[in-house]
């Protein structure tokens, strides 16, 4: 009776470790799994902005905040862009795009854009007042133009208290990698999708993302 009993408490404790090890498992796989999602939904995401972009361009002659007969098209539109072919940030286009997407029917958000920073916060991005919020990783999306590139883009920064200036990362540099391999080359420094360092991160080194990094060191601009 007792060896009995002994290889009884061997077995439930077996039992035991062996439940464990798959609660574990798929926690850890459903951890990965729900890393996935959030990427590839933002990658899919900067596809579709991008391509909302373009089908504005193709249909009103010129690009989101940048057009100039934005006021002849929309009463409600908060201003013309200078037609130029930038889309300026500096300038308030990069955040008067969005309206002038949704105005357009080519951009689907659950709450009305403004097109305009708020007076006493100037060049402020406010989640979901005059930028998209994405709130799976806490930034915002904007438009920018690269002066020493020249190329507009889209550009994506963490923005943790829905309000400031887009200076914060966003993603690890694992994630920042595998956003990159979702939409272009895998790189940091080339191709369609850049990511750029900002306050005291680093995100890459020596054209190479830093996958061992936990911390989020990256934002970037994904080129139109």
């Amino acid at each position: 009776m007792q060896r009995s009993f002994k290889n009884f408490n061997f077995l439930q404790i077996f039992t035991l470790i062996v439940l464990f090890g798959m609660v574990i498992f798929a926690v850890i796989i459903t951890k990965n799994v729900n890393k996935e999602f959030k990427i590839r939904e933002l990658a899919g995401n900067l596809q579709k902005y991008k391509y909302s972009a373009l089908s504005f361009n193709n249909i009103y002659n010129g690009l989101p905040g940048d057009v100039d007969k934005a006021t002849f098209y929309w009463k409600e539109v908060t201003s013309d862009g200078n037609n130029d072919r930038k889309i300026s940030f500096e300038e308030g286009e990069g955040i008067l795009a969005w309206q002038h997407l949704q105005l357009a029917k080519l951009l689907e958000s659950p709450v009305k854009l403004s097109g305009k920073w708020k007076a006493e916060k100037p060049q402020w991005m406010i989640a979901d007042y005059n930028s998209p919020f994405d709130k799976r990783h806490k930034a915002v999306f904007y438009f920018n133009y690269n002066e020493e590139e020249d190329f507009n883009y889209i550009g994506y920064s963490g923005l943790p208290n829905k309000s400031g200036i887009t200076t914060t990362p966003a993603l690890t540099p694992e994630e920042a990698m595998r956003l990159d391999l979702m939409v272009d080359d895998g790189y940091p420094e080339t191709g369609i999708l850049r990511a750029e360092k900002q306050e005291n991160s680093t995100c890459y080194l020596s054209g190479e993302y830093k996958e061992e990094s936990e911390l989020a060191e990256c934002a970037f601009a994904f080129r139109i």
